[in-house]
C-alpha cells in the first residue's frame, strides 16, 4: 500500500506545540529578570528536539507522522490533567520552593516543632495573597538574618512584622521577605536594581552587615562579584520558564533545598552545624584568626559605605522609603563554654575568635549608623538593643522563635513611629 505525506494542515497541527512553546518561551525571555535553565528545561528542550526530529523524519509517510502527533498531544492533555489534579485534589501552592521538616533535636536551640519554608509566587517568603490589595508594601532585604532559613513561615521576623503592623494600624499589610543565606551588599544592590516587583515596595527594610564582614573575614569579596547575578536570582527571583509554573512541575522539582557558598551547607533540621562546630573548634585549635590588617579593615568599612549609599541612591530614586538595620550577633569576649560551641563561623583554613568577630561586627554596624546618619535615613540599631540577651540565637547570628519575636516587636514599634511621622507630616 502506497504510503502518503502529511499534508499542510496537518503540518500546521503537528508544529503548534512548537510555536506555542517558543512563543512562551521567548515571553519568559523578554522579562525583566534572567532565566536561569536548570536539568529540567534541558529535558523540555531535548523532547521538543526529539518531536521535531520525529516529524522531519515521518513527513513522507502520514501513518507515522499522525501517531507521533497523537502522542504529543496526548502528553499535553495527560500533563494538564496531572497539573489540575495536583493543583485541586492535593491543593498544592503555587511556590518555586517548599519543603517541611522537622528541627532537629538539640541542634538550634530556641528551634522546634515543623519548620515549614515556602517561596511564593512573588519569590518572597510571604503570604501567598494580599500583595496587590495592601495599603502598606514592605520589603525586607538581607541576607539568612532576614531570610530565617530554619524558622518555619509565619515566626519569621518579617511576617510577624506585617501581623503586627496590620493588627496595630487597622490596615492591609503586606511584608515580602527576600532574604537570602550569604548575600551581601552587593546581591542587594542587584536585587533592588533587577527584582520586578522591587519599585512597587513603598517601603525597605535593609538588615545587613554580617555577610559583608564575612567578605572580609574570607578575603572573597572580589572573587563573589561575577556571580553576584547568578547568586541574587538562584531559586527565588529567577524568571522560571511558563511550564515550571504548573503544580506538576513544582511537585517533581520539589524538594529539600541545600544553600553552598563554598563554606556554609544548610540544611532545614539543623543537621550541618554539628561539623561545621567541630570543624570550627578544630580550627580555633590549630588556626585562630585574632587579627585583620587595619588596612584591609579600613578598605572593607569604605566599600560597605560606599554599598550602602548606593541603595540610598536607588530607593531615594523611586521615591521608597528606606530603613537600615543593624546586625545582631551572639559574639562577644569571653563567650560562655556553652554559646561558644553554638558558633561555626570559620574560613577555608581557619576560625576567628569570638571577640575579634564582635569587633569586626560592630565596626560595620556603626558604619552603617554613620551613613544613615549623613544620608538622613532612619536606621534601627537592633543590635545594641539585643547585645545583651544570649537567648534570641542559636548559632552566630541567626534568629532563633524567640528572636523572631523580639525583633519583630522592636521593627514594628520603629515602624509605627516613621509611619505615623510620616502621615503628620
Amino acid at each position: 500500500m502506497e504510503q502518503k505525506p502529511a499534508g499542510i494542515k496537518l503540518i500546521a497541527i503537528a508544529l503548534l506545540p512548537i510555536f506555542l512553546h517558543l512563543t512562551l518561551f521567548s515571553i519568559d525571555i523578554l522579562k525583566n529578570s534572567p532565566v536561569l535553565i536548570g536539568r529540567l528545561d534541558l529535558a523540555v528542550f531535548v523532547l521538543f528536539i526529539v518531536y521535531l526530529c520525529g516529524l522531519i523524519l515521518t513527513l513522507q509517510y502520514k501513518k507515522y507522522f499522525m501517531h507521533l502527533v497523537l502522542i504529543m498531544y496526548s502528553l499535553f492533555c495527560a500533563i494538564i490533567v496531572i497539573d489540575l489534579f495536583f493543583k485541586f485534589s492535593l491543593n498544592l501552592p503555587y511556590a518555586p520552593v517548599h519543603w517541611i521538616a522537622d528541627a532537629g533535636e538539640g541542634l538550634m536551640p530556641g528551634i522546634t516543632g515543623r519548620i515549614e519554608f515556602s517561596i511564593n509566587k512573588y519569590g518572597l517568603r510571604g503570604p501567598q495573597t494580599g500583595f496587590r490589595e495592601a495599603e502598606i508594601k514592605i520589603l525586607t532585604v538581607g541576607g539568612s538574618a532576614v531570610e530565617c532559613y530554619t524558622v518555619t513561615d509565619k515566626l519569621t521576623w518579617p511576617w510577624l512584622l506585617q501581623y503586627k503592623l496590620a493588627l496595630r494600624l487597622g490596615k492591609r499589610v503586606y511584608v515580602g521577605n527576600a532574604g537570602k543565606s550569604s548575600s551581601f551588599t552587593l546581591n542587594h544592590i542587584y536585587l533592588l536594581e533587577n527584582y520586578q516587583l522591587a519599585p512597587k515596595f513603598d517601603w525597605v527594610i535593609l538588615l545587613a552587615g554580617v555577610n559583608d564582614m564575612g567578605r572580609l573575614v574570607q578575603g572573597d569579596y572580589a572573587s563573589r562579584k561575577p556571580f553576584i547575578p547568578q547568586e541574587t536570582f538562584e531559586y527565588r527571583w529567577k524568571n522560571s520558564p511558563y511550564y515550571r509554573n504548573l503544580a506538576f512541575f513544582q511537585r517533581i522539582g520539589r524538594k529539600y533545598r541545600a544553600i553552598s557558598n563554598g563554606q556554609v551547607l544548610q540544611d532545614p533540621a539543623g543537621g550541618c552545624y554539628i561539623a561545621m562546630r567541630i570543624k570550627r573548634r578544630i580550627f580555633l585549635a590549630n588556626n585562630p584568626i585574632t587579627s585583620i590588617p587595619s588596612s584591609r579593615i579600613e578598605q572593607g568599612l569604605l566599600t560597605y559605605k560606599e554599598n550602602l549609599r548606593k541603595i540610598i541612591a536607588l530607593c531615594r530614586k523611586r521615591n521608597q522609603n528606606l530603613v537600615m538595620v543593624t546586625q545582631p550577633a551572639l559574639w562577644q569576649k569571653n563567650l560562655p563554654e556553652n554559646l561558644q560551641n553554638l558558633l561555626w563561623e570559620q574560613t577555608t583554613d581557619g576560625a576567628a575568635t569570638a571577640e575579634l568577630l564582635e569587633t569586626l561586627l560592630k565596626a560595620y554596624n556603626q558604619a552603617m549608623l554613620e551613613v544613615c546618619s549623613q544620608e538622613n535615613i532612619p536606621c534601627i540599631d537592633l543590635a545594641s538593643m539585643l547585645e545583651n540577651d544570649q537567648s534570641l540565637f542559636y548559632d552566630d547570628c541567626h534568629f532563633n522563635i524567640h528572636g523572631c519575636e523580639v525583633a519583630s516587636e522592636i521593627i514594628a514599634r520603629e515602624m509605627l513611629r516613621l509611619l505615623a511621622r510620616q502621615k503628620g507630616a
